[in-house]
């Protein structure tokens, strides 16, 4: 099977991100690494639900890294080197840990639900039970189908809030997020789909870079990913 290029975030570049270190592995159990105590500190920070203003810049610190470590497990899976593909699931699933943060309502529910699939699935890597191809991309789907709409619903709502860069920054994960969650699951992206991911995320990086931008075109893109929303939820097993 051919491996898929998934997309990164725009802040992945952006953002200055904690270096991943090589797993280390001792007597069957990986040892924590220098890059693994951002995210327990991180996790220790985020307990509350409530202490949101911690959990924005600590998601501005990591944002990106869920599609890596992805791409990381899916890539590592194909040469069975199942230790770094346990690693990218379960350092995946604690960022959206801390995605989940942010979250209210449905969007935390549905956060919640698709960590959980993701550490059973590492879970169950390291018990050495198959899994087949389908039943972990549909995870990995699952998990950037959950952030896409996460993130589009931020997105709306820091538009009304008159935050811009924000909103900027939020659309352009939610539509790398959706477009990533149609490659996992094996869903070709139309031309009608990708022309919309595109143009969201070209208002995005206009919205990001305080240039010229039209108010009716962020609506548009809203609505484009709304309909890609729409179009994933059929195919996405929750």
């Amino acid at each position: 099977m051919k491996t898929k290029e998934i997309k990164m975030s725009v802040r992945n570049m952006i953002a200055v991100l904690v270096p991943i270190t090589a797993a280390v592995v001792l007597l069957g159990c990986k040892a924590k690494t220098k890059a693994d105590e951002p995210i327990a500190v991180a996790e220790e920070q985020v307990k509350s639900p409530s202490d949101s203003s911690v959990a924005d810049e600590i998601w501005y610190f990591f944002n990106g890294d869920v599609q890596k470590n992805l791409q990381l497990a899916r890539n590592t899976f194909t040469s069975k080197d199942y230790d770094s593909m346990i690693y990218g699931i379960e350092k995946a699933a604690a960022i959206m840990k801390l995605e989940a943060q942010r979250a209210s309502g449905q969007n935390k529910i549905d956060l919640d639900n698709s960590i959980k699939k993701m550490e059973n699935l590492a879970n169950d890597v390291r018990a050495k039970v198959f899994v087949p191809v389908p039943e972990y991309e549909q995870a990995f789907g699952n998990a950037q189908y959950v952030l896409g709409k996460f993130h589009l619903d931020k997105a709306k709502e820091m538009w009304k809030k008159k935050d811009y860069f924000t909103t900027g920054e939020e659309l352009n994960e939610a539509s790398l997020n959706l477009e990533n969650a149609h490659l996992w699951i094996g869903h070709e992206v139309d031309s009608t789909s990708m022309k919309a991911l595109d143009q969201s995320q070209k208002v995005a990086l206009d919205l990001m870079k305080d240039v010229k931008w039209v108010p009716d075109n962020v609506v548009n893109a809203f609505e484009s990913l709304s309909t890609e929303v729409g179009k994933l939820k059929g195919q996405i097993v929750t």
